[in-house]
């Protein structure tokens, strides 16, 4: 028997999101460009009416793609991590990383991202905690005022870090986050 399964998304903006199986039983795929999964019983399900019963974690990443056909996505599955990937024309990992990784102590939600005119790549969202920016071997740490700020990093084609900000509201409600949505760049 086959079951199938359409995991539905929506970037706030009209971006092309990208879908990814990030646990699932055997047999299970899932489109990345659609976001529709299929699961095969492949006869391995030692109570096949309780295929109900299994789970699967699905990723959905926001991306954008540079004119040499690169895609960048970023992890927007609202994880503990703030997470960024490239990928060749041919869907292939080049790079990624992952920033914030000690939680609860840190931890982040990428929103959005965009490429400029030079090839420098944006990414922007919340962060808590102290979360260090820099995904290369040095170190550029910052630390969340409220609950949650948000935050801008910049990045080089290859992955390489360049700055990251911050900025928060400074409020006094029981619970205070600062968030970015969106972002834009020439």
């Amino acid at each position: 028997e086959v079951y199938v399964y359409d995991v539905d998304a929506v970037d706030a903006d009209g971006d092309p999101l990208t879908y990814e199986l990030s646990d699932s039983p055997a047999g299970m795929t899932i489109d990345p460009a659609t976001g529709l999964i299929t699961w095969a019983d492949t006869g391995e399900l030692p109570l096949p009416e309780l295929a109900f019963a299994y789970t699967a974690g699905v990723c959905c990443f926001d991306s954008v793609t540079d004119p040499d056909g690169n895609t960048y996505l970023v992890d927007t599955d609202g994880g503990k991590r703030i997470g960024v990937r490239k990928l060749d024309g041919e869907g292939q990992p080049v790079w990624g990383f992952y920033l914030g990784s000690s939680w609860p102590s840190s931890y982040g939600t990428p929103r959005e991202i965009a490429i400029d005119a030079l090839g420098y790549i944006y990414i922007t969202g919340m962060f808590g905690g102290t979360v260090d920016f820099d995904p290369g071997p040095g170190q550029f740490a910052l630390t969340s005022a409220d609950d949650y700020d948000l935050f801008v990093l910049k990045v080089t084609a290859q992955g390489e870090f360049c700055w990251a900000r911050s900025a928060t509201g400074g409020g006094s409600r029981p619970i205070d986050r600062e968030l970015a949505s969106a972002i834009a760049v020439d």
